[in-house]
């Protein structure tokens, strides 16, 4: 895999060291691709990664917050399948649906204090 862009103090630069019609073409062609995955799936792929790998803030029944690390439970692509059908689970076996995100699980513990 070729990067695109690289990881400055700043954000993000390109790698290509000057700007031609093709390199500005594939940079937004990777972008484009990267964004009809997000459509098809409905969830922000940074999010996703995010929650993957720091682990999700829960809001339980009871309106307790907690951390917990979380995996993929459910993941079922098709033509004929509804967006948002796969959810986390956490190693006590709490379900969390990814499009209740605000709602029932966070990013952050204040996203959940703020409701």
């Amino acid at each position: 895999m070729t990067r695109l862009t690289k990881k400055t103090i700043n954000g993000f630069v390109p790698t290509y060291e000057r700007e031609t019609k093709e390199n500005y073409y594939n940079l937004v062609c990777k972008l484009g691709e990267l964004e009809d995955i997000e459509d098809e799936l409905d969830v922000d792929l940074v999010t996703l990664y995010k929650a993957l790998t720091s682990g999700v803030w829960v809001k339980n029944e009871e309106g307790q917050i907690y951390h917990a690390n979380v995996y993929l439970h459910n993941l079922i692509l098709s033509p004929n399948s509804a967006k948002n059908n796969f959810c986390f689970v956490t190693p006590n076996d709490v379900l969390l649906l990814f499009y209740r995100i605000g709602q029932d699980w966070a990013l952050t513990k204040q996203e959940l204090e703020e409701e």
